[in-house]
C-alpha cells in the first residue's frame, strides 16, 4: 500500500508530525511531497518562513517517509502519475488543488486511489499561520 501527502510543513511542528504519523500508519510506503518555495508564495501569497532545503531536511530527519520529493514547480500532479498512490492523504485544513483532485485521479487512470482527510490535532496550538504570528510578536 503506498500512502502520498502533500505539505508546506513550514516551522515543523507537533500538528505536522502527527499528520505524517497517521499517514505512516495507513499503509506500508509513504512518500511525502513538499511544497516548493516558488508554489507556496504563489498559492499563500507569502514566501515559507524556512526555505525548502531547510523543510526537506527536517522532514526527512523525521525518518518516517520511505521518499520525501520536492513538488513538480510545473505540473503539480507529475508526482502523483509517476508514483500512482493507493491513498492521498490530506490534512484537516488542506484546500490547494483539492478541488480538481478526484477528477484528475479519474484522468491518469487512478479512480481506485483512494482519498481520505487527515483529523485535526489541536489546532489551536498547532497551526502554521498561527506560529507565525508567534513568531512576529516575538513570543516563539
Amino acid at each position: 500500500m503506498k500512502v502520498m501527502i502533500f505539505g508546506t510543513f513550514d516551522l515543523l511542528h507537533e500538528g505536522h508530525q502527527f499528520f505524517i504519523r497517521e499517514a505512516k500508519k495507513l499503509g506500508g510506503q509513504l512518500i511525502i511531497v513538499l511544497a516548493r518555495d516558488q508554489t507556496v508564495q504563489k498559492l499563500k501569497g507569502h514566501a515559507p518562513e524556512e526555505p525548502e532545503t531547510t523543510r526537506y531536511q527536517k522532514v526527512s530527519s523525521l525518518h518516517l517517509a520511505d521518499k520525501v520529493v520536492l513538488g513538480d514547480l510545473q505540473d503539480h500532479f507529475k508526482i502523483v502519475q509517476e508514483e500512482r498512490p493507493d491513498i492521498i492523504f490530506l490534512g484537516y485544513d488542506q484546500i490547494h488543488f483539492v478541488d480538481t483532485l478526484h477528477q484528475n485521479l479519474q484522468q491518469y487512470g487512478l479512480s481506485n486511489t483512494k482519498i481520505l482527510r487527515a483529523p485535526a490535532y489541536k489546532p489551536h496550538l498547532y497551526k502554521t499561520s498561527l506560529l507565525r504570528k508567534q513568531r512576529k510578536k516575538g513570543e516563539v
